[in-house]
């Protein structure tokens, strides 16, 4: 009965206190709210407040760069899948498909300095092109596995070559990270 006592008690002590401390409701902390908000954008410069249009703008921009490479991470799946899927010998699909990493590296370290260059220019358009990657990247990294299933059952169910398997996978999606890198 005590113990229960105790519990009930510290329980409404914290309500209280929660109560108490909270801070005020109502219309009065509403206008003292826009009060504080339009002193604070009255302090800040006109300049540093970007316009809607201009957000949209930089937005646009990173995205634009993100797209282009998730979009050349996809063409090079694709042609990585169209070989791989043939289900050739290991000893011919590697050299091939290292030629198609190769390929599609060198497009990805153009990329990578387009995309250095969106931080140098302005953070907002690199934040939209992060943003963008952080949202749409596993998704296409799942989509690479999903195209390249068959031949990822083949080569690692039924021929065991593991060497192959990480070619077409794990050197594969490191494309993205030779366009992001910083």
């Amino acid at each position: 009965m005590k113990r229960r006592f105790f519990v009930v008690m510290v329980v409404l002590s914290a309500a209280l206190l929660v109560w108490a401390c909270g801070g005020k409701t109502g219309e009065a902390d509403k206008a003292e709210t826009a009060v504080g908000s339009a002193e604070i954008q009255e302090a800040q410069p006109a300049a540093s407040q970007p316009a809607g249009e201009g957000t949209d703008m930089f937005k646009a921009e990173g995205e634009a760069v993100a797209k282009e490479i998730l979009d050349t991470f996809d063409k090079a799946v694709a042609e990585a899948a169209e070989l791989a899927n043939a289900k050739p010998d290991a000893a011919a699909l590697k050299p091939q498909v290292e030629a198609i990493i190769e390929k599609y590296g060198a497009a990805m370290a153009d990329l990578n300095g387009r995309f250095l260059a969106l931080k140098a220019k302005d953070i907002r358009s690199f934040g939209a092109a992060n943003g963008y990657m952080g949202e749409n990247r596993g998704l296409h990294v799942h989509a690479m596995y999903t195209t390249l299933n068959p031949a990822l059952a083949y080569y690692n169910f039924e021929k065991g070559d593991q060497e192959t398997v990480d070619l077409i996978t794990k050197r594969l999606a490191e494309l993205i990270d030779i366009a992001v890198k910083m």
